[in-house]
């Protein structure tokens, strides 16, 4: 039997890349608003929003592991993944 059960996530996923925004300053369908919103919050908490920022691999996940956010991201993703694996008996 046939199984096509990444078929429509495949189709998601291309159709993701092709929506998705890369920077605020080129999504076509924000607002000047709205793009100028976007920037100011990524300001506030130091992230970097130019998309003419050209840094490698290394720096970008040296940056990741000095990210405070990271660690809540894999505390609560194992937290989630966890509490899905008890079963009651």
């Amino acid at each position: 039997m046939l199984q096509i059960e990444g078929v429509a996530t495949c189709g998601v996923a291309i159709i993701s890349y092709f929506l998705l925004p890369d920077y605020p300053t080129n999504t076509r369908w924000l607002s000047e608003d709205e793009k100028n919103l976007i920037i100011r919050r990524l300001q506030e908490q130091n992230l970097s929003a130019a998309e003419e920022e050209d840094i490698g691999h290394w720096e970008s996940l040296k940056s990741a592991y000095r990210d405070w956010r990271t660690y809540v991201f894999i505390l609560m993703y194992t937290l989630a993944t966890g509490s899905m694996t008890i079963t009651y008996l």
